[in-house]
């Protein structure tokens, strides 16, 4: 199951979405297409290289309830009954917009229907804008 979480950290895929990948290959690295997405448009997502390692096992020897089980175990055995699977989705995707990763990009990569379901992360673009300001001449 540690595989799954590490694989969902790194695609930013929903519990739901992680089980009914589709691996695709791109010209010169690999990408897992989804079909089946909460607003029904299909996405493709580059697949970073810890990600491209655990797509390689698929399909996943994990259904979704027994990893939402053991998930839940996890959880109350480590004391961190307050985090949730959709949290990382979340890290994806603070990770991404910590380093840089323009608001529309990451909509794409999430698959918000609106850059406004995305401009929830913008408050964490505060390096982006100093970097920005200090760009101004004296």
């Amino acid at each position: 199951a540690g595989d799954l979480v590490v694989f969902a950290a790194f695609t930013g895929l929903r519990l739901s979405e992680m089980f009914h990948v589709v691996k695709r290959p791109m010209i010169a690295n690999e990408a897992i297409m989804l079909t089946t997405t909460k607003n029904g448009r299909p996405r493709m997502i580059p697949l970073h290289p810890r990600a491209l390692n655990i797509a390689q096992k698929m399909p996943f020897a994990y259904s979704q309830s027994r990893l939402r089980t053991q998930w839940e175990q996890a959880r109350i055995k480590s004391g961190l009954e307050h985090i949730h699977w959709h949290d990382l989705r979340h890290t994806f995707a603070s990770w991404l917009i910590q380093r840089g990763v323009a608001l529309h990009v990451l909509k794409d990569l999430l698959g918000h229907k609106t850059l406004q379901m995305t401009m929830r992360y913008a408050h964490l673009v505060t390096d982006n804008l100093r970097a920005a300001v200090n760009l101004l001449e004296d």
